[in-house]
């Protein structure tokens, strides 16, 4: 509105002023002083006029640009909304063959002991004359199988699963021994708001495996697990620094041919990775002190561990870590922390808290994962961090996209105005390496450079 203001203003001037000179003309007789002074002062408001116009055909063009651009986010905004209700639409499809193809009999109640969902299997044998959502399970049932099913509830509704055998009628006639699942719903909490109950023919039901969440404690406490390392290429002429990157694996991923790291769902869904990581820290100290004791020739790199978010909230974890460099006297230096991008911005005050306990005993710290998401450096004020590196997204288009390529330049350059080195993650190809040193990137990390391998 200000600026609307100030141009017409500036018209009323020239106005007001060319008036003036007409004025000035007509009753000096042309006196050449004034109609010269007039003359400079109305050339001085038509040039801030000009001035005035030409910035506001930029703005109007500038807004122009970014109004398309906007309608451009809509339109592909829309198209993968559009997408994902098409994928929705399918999964949906998908789900409701399974639900009705499937022989197990499958209800949630919900803690008022009312049915919320349930399959065409239950829906068959229940012979419930009407609609059973929303209706008591005692009245669907059947007294019988209810107060078999009741007198388990409260263990459920604490959080435990419970299995038990029954003999139910079934729908063709006839009585058979079902075998009962009750599974708390969501799971690992103390206050589910429901429970599955999945019943299927006890003949038919194969010997009970182990819970995932015991899987992975028994992994644990078994040290079934097989630390890996990847190497991490320096691109300098004289490195000073070796940088592995240590992974994880289960012994019956490498005997199965399992993808690796598929119980990480798993361990994130039961708050285990603190206890997993853990194992990993403790683990690696131990194998590094052998390793030097037996061979004292050999030069230790440093060791890129990645922490899981539930770990950095976890105030007892830091204490460990001191307690395993104190105890096992590693030296600190040899350790550097991956932290992911999105952990240190959804927790910037634990990440920060970590970093002040370990960093005076040594360790290094790293920012992973950086541009997989926002590519700002806003979330980095106040951490000292070592390295950053260079999500694969970015990298993998090096070759081929010039935007990307500037992205990099322009992070290489922030990252050692700040004291971090880079890492490029994802380097597949020695065209890819050669860009990379064009580029001023410090280390390279990936199948191109090295597979990961048992730590050795």
């Amino acid at each position: 509105m200000i600026r609307y203001l100030r141009a017409f203003a500036g018209v009323g001037l020239v106005l007001v002023l060319g008036a003036m000179l007409l004025a000035t003309i007509y009753f000096t007789l042309l006196d050449l002083q004034w109609v010269a002074f007039l003359a400079g002062v109305l050339f001085a408001a038509v040039s801030a006029i000009a001035s005035q116009t030409s910035r506001a055909q930029w703005l109007v063009l500038r807004r122009t640009r970014q109004l398309q651009r906007i309608k451009e986010l809509l339109a592909e905004e829309s198209q993968r909304l559009k997408h994902a209700g098409q994928a929705l639409k399918h999964a949906n499809e998908r789900f409701q063959f399974i639900n009705d193809a499937l022989p197990v009999m499958i209800v949630f109640a919900d803690r008022e002991e009312r049915c919320r969902y349930h399959n065409h299997a239950f829906a068959k044998w229940s012979r419930y004359g009407g609609q059973i959502n929303g209706e008591l399970l005692r009245d669907v049932v059947g007294s019988e199988f209810y107060n078999e099913l009741k007198s388990k509830l409260a263990g459920v509704f604490a959080g435990a699963e419970t299995r038990y055998e029954v003999r139910l009628e079934q729908p063709y006639g006839g009585m058979a021994n079902c075998a009962v699942t009750l599974l708390p719903f969501p799971p690992a909490v103390q206050d589910p708001e429901g429970f599955y109950a999945l019943i299927a023919d006890a003949a038919n039901v194969a010997p009970q495996a182990l819970h995932p969440r015991d899987e992975l404690m028994r992994a644990l406490k078994e040290d079934q697990f097989i630390l890996f390392t990847q190497a991490i290429q320096s691109l300098a002429p004289a490195p000073d620094l070796q940088l592995v990157e240590v992974l994880l694996r289960l012994k019956e991923e490498e005997q199965y041919m399992i993808p690796p790291g598929s119980f990480f769902p798993v361990a994130e869904r039961y708050n285990l990775m603190p206890e997993i990581d853990r194992w990993v820290v403790r683990n690696l100290i131990r194998w590094a002190g052998e390793k030097q004791r037996s061979d004292p020739a050999w030069r230790m790199p440093v060791y890129c561990v990645n922490l899981a978010g539930a770990s950095l909230s976890d105030p007892e974890f830091a204490l460990y870590v001191k307690r395993e460099l104190q105890t096992h006297k590693f030296p600190g230096e040899h350790l550097c922390f991956e932290i992911a991008e999105p952990d240190v911005v959804n927790q910037h005050a634990a990440v920060r808290a970590y970093i002040t306990v370990m960093q005076p005993l040594g360790c290094r710290f790293a920012l992973d994962n950086f541009g997989s998401t926002q590519a700002s450096f806003a979330p980095l004020k106040g951490l000292k961090l070592n390295f950053l590196k260079i999500d694969g997204v970015i990298i993998q288009n090096l070759l081929t996209g010039p935007d990307d390529l500037s992205r990099v330049r322009e992070i290489v350059a922030i990252s050692r105005r700040m004291g971090m080195r880079t890492v490029a993650e994802f380097v597949e190809s020695d065209a890819t390496v050669v860009k990379l040193r064009e580029t001023g990137v410090d280390y390279a990390q990936g199948f191109g450079i090295s597979r990961p391998g048992p730590i050795a």
